[in-house]
């Protein structure tokens, strides 16, 4: 997917390119329920173990957290700390990996408050502090 854009980019085809950051958009909406998180809390297993490697895939391969319109700017991005509140323990520690590479301060690694938030929602009361 990485050389997609840096093709475009290079060929300076700007069309295509619009049209793929479109994509990129249009994928995240679609890995977080075109962004409805309550919708997403409640889908099935299977969907939410899929949907969060996938998030994890697009955070880490593209480091530019803007092509999916997401920025530091946007305070409605906080709804994402619903993530944490997954009843499986895997998809905690993927979506807290996730969260981190979101641009938005609340989400750094330093922050108290999510691996505080991040501990008291694990369900063996057992606290993983990731740095």
């Amino acid at each position: 997917m990485r050389d997609g854009i840096s093709t475009l980019t290079r060929l300076k085809d700007i069309s295509n390119l619009k049209l793929y950051h479109e994509f990129l958009k249009w994928l995240w909406n679609f890995f977080t329920m075109d962004g409805n998180v309550v919708a997403f809390m409640f889908a099935n297993f299977a969907r939410r173990c899929q949907c969060f490697d996938c998030l994890f895939e697009l955070v880490t391969t593209f480091e530019d957290m803007s092509l999916f319109g997401l920025d530091r700017t946007s305070a409605i991005n906080n709804k994402y700390l619903a993530w944490l509140w997954d009843t499986y323990e895997n998809n905690k520690i993927v979506a807290l990996n996730v969260l981190q590479r979101i641009p938005i301060d609340i989400f750094s690694v330093s922050n108290p408050s999510i691996k505080f938030a991040f501990c008291t929602m694990t369900s063996n009361g057992l606290c993983i502090v990731l740095d």
